[in-house]
Order: C-alpha cells, then sequence, then structure tokens
C-alpha cells in the first residue's frame, strides 16, 4: 500500500480486465498505448492528463470501479494518475503496479501494436 492505495496482482488485473469489473485506464504516453496495450484498457497519458481528461472524464463516475497502469514497477505514471484521481473525487481506484510488463512476462493478451 503506497499512500493508501489499493494494488493489484497481476492474477486480479487479469480478472478485473477479464470481467469487464472496472475502466481500465493506460497512464503510459499515447505512443506505448498504441504499440500494445491491456485489452480494453483506455488511454489516459499523465503526461498530457490536463488536455485527455476530458475525452476520458464521460467514462468515469466517482464511485465506479477503475485500474489504472503503467508500463510497470520502475514507472510512477499510474501512481501519480491515481493519486491526481483520488484528489478529483474518485473513490473506487486500484493500482495494478506491475504494468504492462507484467502483463506481458504473463503471457497475457495484448491489444493494437504490430502483431
Amino acid at each position: 500500500l503506497r499512500e493508501g492505495l489499493r494494488l493489484v496482482t497481476t492474477e486480479q488485473a487479469k480478472e478485473l480486465a477479464s470481467r469487464h469489473a472496472c475502466i481500465v485506464l493506460d497512464a503510459r504516453p499515447a505512443a506505448d498505448y498504441k504499440a500494445g496495450r491491456i485489452p480494453g484498457s483506455v488511454s489516459l497519458p499523465y503526461d498530457n492528463l490536463e488536455a485527455e481528461l476530458a475525452h476520458v472524464q464521460v467514462l468515469l463516475s466517482p464511485a465506479q470501479p477503475i485500474m489504472t497502469y503503467c508500463s510497470g514497477k520502475d514507472c510512477d505514471e499510474s501512481f501519480l494518475l491515481t493519486l491526481y484521481l483520488r484528489k478529483a473525487g474518485f473513490t473506487n481506484i486500484v493500482l495494478y503496479a506491475g504494468g504492462f510488463e507484467q502483463w506481458t512476462a504473463a503471457g497475457l493478451p495484448v491489444e493494437g501494436g504490430a502483431r
């Protein structure tokens, strides 16, 4: 638990994403998102948050389940995005700290890119 955030494992992230139990937000830069992402995830790049949030906000309601992720353990974008969303009043957020790196390492399906 960092800053009181709820973290999920790769197994939990897979379960949430496959059941469409939450909106999955990809905090990585748009180019990374286009290159490959967790299936069904929505791009909300932290490096362009102000501009992008307007497009995504229509999908979100304050109590709605949200899962954020970025590249992996060495990246802080999803952590910062989660903190930002919490300050904005979103209460039901989990952070997938393993991110895209652990997702692909586990051999899970990927959407987009040149595969």
